[in-house]
């Protein structure tokens, strides 16, 4: 995830060609563009968009062969617009006027900058389940606010893909159970992000009126 959006950080940067501008460049057939009502559409979104065009095939080669990979995007924080991979209805999703500047993908990437950023697994508000989203800063000549490059990553789909090599080291170790949880910081309980374990009934056992939340 790290090596993909630090790669097409430094693509994006390369292709930001001031001199370059159309407004074709204003929409996209692969990915979603979403303009909120607060949007600043002058000629740097232009650039912009522009500049994220020719990352759509990889993004689309990207998808289809790592599918624990949920979202990937960019946000530009000068002009306010996203552009989201898979295309979907970015109306339902976000709403009329949503802005991304404070969610914490965008604010910690901010801190974090030059230096991308891992969050911890948290609940995707499009409703994919758990996520952990690894974001870079990057900033576009001329221009004074910060700009992101994300993607977001399915923890259940990428952990079931080593789930054979979870099991193997329990057994290989003599282990009863072997699991990955998150400690969330505003509950008292324990969110379970995954679960394998080579005694069932004992794991079963250990669940019942346990304030850990199974997925």
């Amino acid at each position: 995830a790290e090596n993909i959006v630090d790669k097409q950080a430094s693509q994006i940067i390369k292709n930001y060609h001031e001199n370059v501008c159309d407004k074709k460049y204003l929409s996209s057939i692969k990915s979603s563009v979403y303009f909120p009502q607060s949007a600043i559409i002058n000629k740097h979104t232009c650039y912009y968009l522009r500049a994220t065009e020719a990352l759509e095939d990889e993004w689309e080669i990207l998808y289809s062969k790592y599918q624990y990979i949920s979202w990937l995007y960019v946000y530009d924080s000068n002009s306010k617009v996203l552009k989201l991979y898979p295309a979907t209805n970015p109306l339902t999703l976000f709403g009329e006027d949503l802005n991304f500047d404070f969610f914490s993908f965008y604010k910690n990437s901010v801190k974090s900058y030059p230096k991308g950023f891992w969050t911890t697994p948290k609940e995707d508000i499009n409703g994919t389940g758990i996520i952990i989203m690894y974001s870079k800063a990057i900033q576009f000549p001329g221009m004074k606010e910060i700009s992101v490059v994300a993607i977001d990553i399915r923890v259940k789909h990428f952990l079931d893909k080593y789930i054979n090599t979870f099991i193997n080291f329990s057994q290989k170790n003599d282990l009863n159970h072997l699991f990955i949880i998150n400690y969330w910081k505003t509950s008292n309980s324990v969110h379970l992000i995954n679960n394998s374990t080579t005694n069932l009934l004992q794991w079963n056992s250990f669940m019942e009126g346990s304030e850990v939340s199974h997925w």
